[in-house]
């Protein structure tokens, strides 16, 4: 039993959001909701995304920062998790929220210029009350221009 539990823990500790990625997270806030997030900010980065990965937190994603606004565009390949992706402008509010197939070759574009984006498991917008228009605590001029 102890080996179970030590097997358990020591995967829980193997998975953490930063080992994936470049190591930097950020406290993000939306309706006094707390999600840590992994920063996307360099064209490698953002490029990987979340490629490959089976595990994510709950309240875990990945914000992806653009080096300028544009009408971004995801897709799902290689990514074995369902996703919903949140499309943000520069002053840090919720413009669009779409849902993503795992595997897909499929694209999801922003409707307007953004420069961030927000990953995270398929649903949780929803199930968090977060929707268009929310504005994010803790994102808003903090990267913009930073992603080089």
């Amino acid at each position: 039993m102890r080996c179970l539990i030590a097997l358990a823990l020591s995967c829980y500790f193997i998975i953490p959001v930063s080992s994936w990625g470049a190591g930097n997270t950020v406290e993000l806030t939306m309706n006094d909701k707390v999600i840590q997030a992994e920063l996307a900010m360099t064209e490698q980065s953002r490029a990987r995304g979340l490629m490959h990965r089976r595990v994510l937190c709950d309240d875990c994603g990945m914000l992806f920062v653009f080096p300028s606004a544009d009408k971004w565009a995801f897709w799902s390949k290689n990514t074995p998790l369902a996703l919903s992706v949140a499309f943000i402008d520069s002053a840090g509010h919720i413009v669009q929220i779409t849902d993503m197939k795992p595997e897909s070759t499929e694209t999801h574009a922003a409707d307007r210029d953004v420069i961030y984006a927000l990953e995270m498991k398929l649903g949780w917008f929803s199930r968090n009350g977060i929707a268009t228009g929310v504005n994010i605590k803790g994102l808003a001029g903090k990267f913009a221009g930073d992603s080089k």
